[in-house]
């Protein structure tokens, strides 16, 4: 298991996912997260994905958790009573996937790596800057179609993410950066409490 310190990419957080009589997908209050600006040069489609895809771990925390906006300030409230702050913890789950065809869907700006040797950042961010934000991850999952195929082959390499979040108010963003082994930044997630139906849709990217 290893540490990190900072992150600063944008990930997507899911909530316990409320189901309606007719069995819809109801928007509800979670962490949303996109990639940064910049990270994403040129889409061959006006919709395309990228090799990265993150979210939140269901937390029954987020359940009946309402957003709402008095006087330019952001408030959350569940059954009337308010409420400021994050979990003690939030689980990140982080996949990446190296296959041709699916490199080939968005040009990204992210520079070679080993997804074996990788590391991530994490910070919690307000309107006066940044703080580290501490934690751990582990490399879960890892799956490849051959042991001699190199760069050419295709893997999927998945990583849990434990954030430590006692204490932090819930307007504050959370920022996820994945890192080479040398320092340099791969792809960087920023999440917020906001509305939305919780999915791994970070991976869809629609060109601008």
């Amino acid at each position: 298991m290893r540490t990190f310190d900072r992150i600063y990419v944008i990930v997507v957080l899911i909530a316990v996912l409320p189901i309606s009589a007719l069995a819809r997908t109801k928007p509800v209050v979670h962490l949303t997260f996109k990639p940064v600006q910049g990270f994403i040069l040129k889409g061959s489609l006006p919709s395309c994905t990228i090799p990265f895809s993150i979210w939140q771990e269901p937390d029954p925390y987020f359940t009946d958790l309402k957003k709402t906006t008095a006087k330019g300030s952001i408030k959350f409230e569940r059954n009337g009573q308010s409420v400021e702050t994050f979990p003690e913890e939030v689980r990140v789950h982080f996949t990446y996937e190296r296959f041709p065809a699916l490199m080939n869907s968005c040009t990204t700006s992210a520079p070679p790596f080993d997804p074996n040797k990788i590391k991530f950042r994490a910070a919690w961010r307000d309107k006066s800057g940044t703080s580290i934000a501490r934690g751990t991850f582990i490399v879960s999952e890892f799956e490849t179609n051959g042991p001699w195929c190199e760069n050419a082959c295709g893997g999927v390499w998945s990583y849990d993410l434990e954030i430590d979040s006692a204490h932090v108010p819930l307007v504050d963003q959370l920022e996820i950066t994945l890192e080479t082994e040398n320092g340099s930044r791969v792809v960087q997630f920023t999440g917020e409490v906001g509305f939305g139906t919780p999915d791994v849709s970070s991976r869809l990217y629609t060109a601008r």
